[in-house]
């Protein structure tokens, strides 16, 4: 009986131990000591390291200056003061000069607006009593009393801290030779620079007087990137 039951639990020794060895067989190794390397992961199985957004805002503030290149220069130009309430407009970035109808123009403003965006104008006039002269929203501007700065740096500086919206021509507050620097929604540098007010009524006593009828001036544009 003794000898039965011992020969039952040896039995069964080797039978748990031949289980044992082929699960460790089963799972890569070979008899002998030969091993199986498991491969690399591909590019597709790995994870690819991806900037925190600290990181990305760091790369943008730490992005170089801008470089300009003229795309025109001394462009001759006008803006003639329309009647009733139509806009006299002019887009630097086409460019372009047209008068649009004020219903036209409201509908051109909130249309841009729906997008997120701003109307394509950068300089209007309008008011035929008044004559307001403005740039279209959210550009930096700089009115300048005297001649206009040359170069596209100085002029982006100036336009970035002038604080220009509009003014009324019906006093005459700007002369030839004066002008603007702005920057337009694509993000490009234009210099204005007037040359010639027509029409009108102006005065030494600044009573009665009327807004100029037509602004001609002369435009240089340089493209940042």
């Amino acid at each position: 009986m003794i000898g039965g039951v011992a020969a039952a639990v040896v039995g069964g020794f080797f039978t748990l131990s031949n289980t044992v060895l082929d699960h460790s067989l089963g799972s890569g190794d070979k008899p002998g000591g030969d091993q199986t390397t498991a491969s690399a992961p591909t590019p597709s199985e790995s994870s690819t390291a991806k900037p925190s957004p600290s990181e990305a805002t760091s790369s943008a503030v730490a992005e170089g200056p801008k470089t300009y290149t003229v795309d025109y220069s001394d462009r001759k130009m006008s803006l003639t003061l329309p009647a009733g309430y139509d806009v006299s407009a002019v887009d630097f970035d086409a460019p372009s000069v047209r008068i649009y109808g004020d219903d036209e123009y409201a509908a051109l403003t909130d249309d841009a607006a729906t997008r997120g965006e701003t109307a394509a104008p950068d300089l209007i006039y309008h008011d035929h009593a008044d004559g307001h002269l403005e740039v279209g929203d959210k550009r930096p501007a700089v009115q300048m009393d005297d001649v206009p700065p040359t170069t596209p740096e100085e002029c982006a500086a100036q336009a970035e801290t002038g604080g220009f919206n509009s003014l009324s021509l019906k006093n005459w507050p700007v002369e030839a030779k004066s002008g603007f620097c702005l920057v337009t929604d694509q993000g490009n540098v234009v210099r204005v620079e007037i040359t010639r007010l027509t029409g009108g009524y102006r005065s030494e006593s600044h009573t009665g007087e009327s807004p100029a009828e037509r602004i001609d001036f002369t435009a240089t544009m340089w493209k940042a990137t």
